[in-house]
């Protein structure tokens, strides 16, 4: 890894997007030379991504800890900005520095962000006590630098923690809290963490305390999947089942859809039609049950991508358009890595988009994205329409399951053979029964 990224690159990115973008004006010239318009412009986006790419990449490793600080006992204010991983062992947390200090010195280049882990000790007579986010803490911390095990098999904490952008990594010697509640009108993120959290206490409260797949639960509702146990885990990579043991994007669309539909049942009951037409309200209406559904979700990358894709339907409804599927696929991929472009570091983000592109190719749909059926389609025979449904969903399953092969080998180091017949149990029965069930028991009063 390079400490900095190198002078000459900006440079040469900033060359290349000045070329390309003039080839725009040059192509009005030499419009039978449309190929080298176009040759410059994929390179002028490439060049664009990259730069916005090494950028990212910069501001994270200015994060990191110094290596002079390795080791040493510090002493951090600041807040708790996640939902913390808690267990009978202590608790780990993702923990926003406001205040540093090296004995009697203040630091001013200490990270931002660090993740912290208390765990009780024969030393640390302090009970861990319950980690909830937006509290403010001041802890006596012994701090390093993020490391990770370089065996194969084995989860990449090192990647993780820059993916995450914890420029640091520390046990908790002592704590002491300073303010119960410290959150903002204006910090929507940490204020959906505090109901996150608020969320799963109610879980833990209406499940029984041994409850066998209470983690199960929890992960389904609100994609914390911390006290599910790894014999579970087991079970479900084996079997090829584990993209639903968390919040898929159908999850998240099943919920825009559940919005929508009740937007319109309500929206058409008086005369605001003639204000706002009924599928625009509905569109709108589902566009932000997803985003509140993707942030109590904890903003996971199935959950961005859905949300997104979802928002460009509502844009192309209330604009009039009707894109093609594969538009709506590239416009969310392109503002997934437009946030976050260090997204590609997750398996989720493979997972999910090829998961969703596989499913379009197979489905070959690229007529539109509404894909209603036609008149011709509705007079057909119900058991006609059915089979017809079988056989896409048996193409599907198999499209899917082969293009997610080699993703799957890379990244979990296993396949299962076992995993197309599962799927096609365990989907309509997790996605349609369960997921519904626990969602509608956690949310409701």
């Amino acid at each position: 890894m390079l400490p900095a990224v190198p002078e000459y690159w900006y440079w040469i990115c900033i060359a290349t997007i000045f070329i390309s973008l003039s080839s725009v004006y040059i192509n009005r010239l030499l419009i039978q030379y449309c190929y080298v318009s176009s040759a410059l412009l994929t390179t002028c986006y490439f060049a664009l991504g990259f730069a916005w790419n090494a950028h990212y990449a910069q501001s994270r490793l200015t994060h990191v800890l110094s290596i002079e600080y390795e080791g040493r006992d510090f002493v951090l204010e600041g807040r708790v900005n996640a939902l913390p991983q808690s267990s009978p062992g202590g608790a780990k947390f993702s923990f926003e520095v406001d205040r540093a200090w090296l004995g009697k010195e203040s630091i001013d280049s200490f990270p931002a962000q660090v993740y912290l882990s208390w765990q009780p000790a024969w030393r640390n007579p302090q009970d861990v006590p319950q980690i909830i986010p937006g509290q403010r803490w001041e802890f006596k911390v012994k701090i390093k630098r993020p490391y990770g095990s370089l065996n194969p098999y084995t989860f990449d904490f090192e990647r993780w923690s820059f993916h995450q952008d914890f420029g640091a990594i520390g046990s908790i010697r002592s704590g002491k809290l300073l303010l119960e509640k410290d959150i903002g009108i204006s910090e929507f993120a940490l204020a959906m963490e505090y109901q996150r959290w608020k969320l799963r206490q109610k879980i833990q409260r209406l499940l029984p305390r041994d409850a066998r797949y209470g983690g199960v639960i929890a992960a389904l509702v609100m994609g914390d999947q911390n006290a599910i146990d790894q014999e579970d885990w087991r079970v479900f990579n084996a079997t090829g089942i584990g993209h639903l043991i968390s919040i898929s994007g159908l999850h998240v669309t099943m919920l825009a859809g559940f919005g929508a539909m009740l937007a319109t049942f309500l929206w058409r009951r008086n005369n605001l039609p003639l204000l706002i037409p009924v599928g625009k309200f509905a569109a709108a209406v589902g566009f932000l049950t997803a985003f509140v559904y993707a942030w109590l979700a904890g903003f996971q990358i199935p959950a961005q991508r859905t949300m997104f894709m979802v928002g460009v339907v509502a844009f192309a409804l209330w604009s009039g358009r009707n894109p093609r599927s594969f538009d709506i696929w590239w416009w969310a991929l392109f503002v997934v890595l437009l946030i976050d472009p260090m997204a590609p570091y997750t398996p989720g983000f493979w997972l999910s988009f090829g998961a969703v592109a596989a499913i379009l190719f197979a489905m070959q749909d690229s007529d539109g994205l509404l894909g209603l059926p036609t008149s011709r389609e509705l007079e057909l025979d119900w058991r006609y329409r059915l089979s017809q449904a079988l056989k896409v969903a048996c193409r599907v399953q198999a499209v899917v399951t082969i293009a997610l092969l080699p993703l799957t080998l890379y990244w979990f180091y296993q396949v299962s053979i076992v995993s197309p017949l599962a799927n096609a149990i365990a989907i309509p029965v997790v996605s349609y029964i369960v997921t519904p069930l626990a969602i509608a028991g956690a949310l409701l009063p």
